[in-house]
């Protein structure tokens, strides 16, 4: 049994409830066709295809939110977010490399100890202590593409699905509201 200080940051755990994959998003954002390539329609059947248990709030947002271009306050160069393309690589590398872990996307994440739960969160949002049958600790440090093109995103991606120190945990946790 895995347990851990979970930070819910989409504001959708409740104590004594499940974190439980969700096979629409839960914020319902639109999923968006790609003219010339493909409609709507197929771009849900092919995330249902890869996620058929369904997704994690994260993995929703990082499968629907919109990465528009960051402009440079100074000399107005835009500059992409590539923040999904971590989330990306990395889930190419564990589906190759690493089958057996849990797809971020499909995970909630905790930590090990409140005091470290605590330092990751925002605003107060609220902390709860949960639980969930299967999980791995990964190191969080390794979320990163690196700085020397594919070949540090590649190492990066293959390190962070094999180093360990912060709780990945599948669906069906069991939540306690941490005195926070």
């Amino acid at each position: 049994m895995w347990s851990g200080y979970s930070v819910d940051t989409h504001g959708s755990y409740c104590a004594g409830g499940s974190l439980e994959l969700w096979t629409q998003d839960p914020n319902k954002r639109p999923f968006w066709r790609v003219p010339g390539r493909f409609d709507k329609k197929e771009l849900e059947d092919h995330l249902v295809e890869l996620f058929p248990e369904g997704l994690s709030p994260h993995g929703w947002r990082y499968m629907l939110d919109r990465f528009d271009f960051i402009r440079d306050p100074i000399n107005n160069d835009a500059f992409v977010n590539h923040t999904w393309q971590v989330e990306f690589a990395f889930e190419m590398v564990r589906r190759a490399a690493f089958p057996k872990r849990n797809s971020r996307f499909q995970s909630y994440f905790a930590w090990e100890t409140l005091d470290a739960a605590r330092s990751f969160r925002r605003d107060g949002q609220t902390i709860y202590r949960t639980q969930a049958e299967k999980g791995f600790r990964a190191d969080q440090n390794w979320l990163t593409l690196g700085t020397q093109g594919v070949a540090t995103s590649l190492c990066s991606s293959v390190l962070v699905w094999s180093r360990f120190v912060r709780i990945v945990m599948g669906n069906c946790a069991v939540c306690t509201r941490s005195h926070s």
